[in-house]
């Protein structure tokens, strides 16, 4: 195949095909980073967020059994108290059990801390993170204001003091024993899984860029060789056209090459000398709105019902005047696709003939006819001019006189050579 059409059929590809498909991945990718992972890291966020906050619930409920216990007097005060910051202390959750609880009073100072002992009894009023907030403070600040709620900070992490994190808790107050309990989320895990997720979502993409690269190959080749094999075919169908038109100019009949819809595809040169027209009047229109002259909205010979060979029939010509024509049909079948080959004979001047030999005959029997009619007065006379020399002959014989006439071998001769000569005629 030549390098100019496969080039072409390339650039044909590249729209159709190409353009639509990267144009959707590139929109789903933009998508997926600019709406679907903000959304998800929201979601992850309110949903650690309130994580956080059932957790603290929980272990505030920790503390509020034994205040109960303080109230029921089961226990007092100080063993409460020692009890609960116990039970608070060993309180572990998260993925690697390593998220804590810690309480601190309203003052602030600290009680308990498990990771950061060091802390337990310290007065936390001028603690503040590496950014400067007094963190213990705004807790208390939010617990005298609100009862609970959300302080964002920078912490150790985790039981790794040596580093330093961002870090959201959330606090709530024990009104009874003037306690804070709380607990926090590491922002860097929000962000690990966020980048996670990301990573996760890259892949997909690749593997989905990947399969549709594969598909994308797949169909290109496929279509290149059905795009290949349809131009061939065409080419194949013009070639076979050139050669079949070349052939039906050379015949002296009109010929017209139409398919079974009655579209016209192809006509020689004696079919537009026939039929008063020119190629772009004929070709890809309907015979039936050009020279057909049949009445009938559906043609059985199109639909193959009716095969016709050498029958007298009309065609129109470009005034709309019938010209009378020897018309034969021939089925064809030329690249899979079934053609009708159309023959018409101009059989104008036989026609011409046929009337003008009828008129002659016509004028013979119009000649036969008053031949016989003088024929017929003549026997009549005739045999009036016999009667009467029979009666001469009869008035001479009564004279004892001669006969003077022989009428009857007259008549008899005048008969005998006329009417077979009429015969004759006949």
């Amino acid at each position: 195949m030549p390098d100019d059409d496969r080039t072409s059929i390339w650039n044909g590809l590249h729209l159709r095909i190409f353009l639509p498909v990267f144009a959707s991945l590139a929109l789903f990718t933009v998508a997926a980073f600019l709406f679907i992972l903000p959304q998800f890291e929201e979601s992850l966020r309110s949903k650690k967020m309130e994580m956080v906050r059932e957790q603290t619930a929980i272990a505030w409920s920790v503390i509020d059994y034994y205040v109960r216990l303080e109230q029921e007097g089961t226990l007092t005060r100080e063993a409460a108290q020692k009890a609960a910051m116990d039970h608070v202390r060993h309180l572990r959750y998260g993925p690697e059990k390593k998220d804590y609880f810690w309480i601190n009073d309203m003052h602030p100072t600290m009680l308990m801390h498990p990771y950061r002992t060091d802390m337990d009894g310290t007065d936390m009023s001028d603690y503040a993170d590496p950014n400067g907030k007094l963190l213990v403070v705004e807790m208390v600040r939010i617990v005298r204001e609100r009862g609970e709620g959300f302080v964002d900070y920078m912490w150790q992490w985790k039981d790794d003091p040596d580093r330093v994190a961002p870090k959201i808790s959330y606090v709530k107050g024990c009104e009874a024993w003037g306690w804070i309990v709380g607990t926090g989320l590491y922002v860097e895990d929000e962000r690990r899984e966020i980048t996670a997720m990301t990573r996760r979502l890259a892949w997909v993409l690749l593997a989905i860029l990947g399969v549709v690269v594969i598909l994308l190959l797949t169909v290109i080749r496929n279509a290149i060789a059905t795009e290949t094999r349809r131009r061939e075919a065409e080419k194949s169908v013009r070639r076979t056209l050139e050669t079949m038109r070349a052939t039906l100019e050379g015949l002296p009949f009109a010929v017209v090459l139409v398919d079974r819809r009655g579209t016209i595809r192809s006509v020689n040169e004696a079919a537009l000398a026939l039929l008063e027209r020119t190629e772009g009047e004929l070709i890809g229109r309907s015979c039936r709105d050009t020279f057909c002259s049949s009445p009938m909205k559906e043609c059985p010979v199109l639909r193959g019902e009716e095969s016709i060979h050498n029958r007298e029939g009309v065609v129109l010509d470009a005034s709309g005047g019938s010209i009378p024509v020897l018309k034969s049909v021939l089925p064809l079948l030329l690249d899979d696709e079934e053609l009708l080959l159309e023959t018409f004979v101009d059989i104008t001047e036989r026609k011409s003939s046929e009337e003008e030999l009828k008129r002659h005959m016509k004028e013979i029997s119009e000649a036969k006819h008053r031949l016989e009619i003088l024929v017929g007065q003549t026997v009549e006379r005739e045999t009036r001019m016999v009667q009467l020399k029979a009666e001469v002959n009869g008035l001479l014989d009564e004279l004892d006189r001669p006969a003077k006439y022989k009428a009857p071998e007259r008549v008899a001769e005048l008969i005998g050579g006329v009417l077979p000569a009429m015969n004759k005629g006949d």
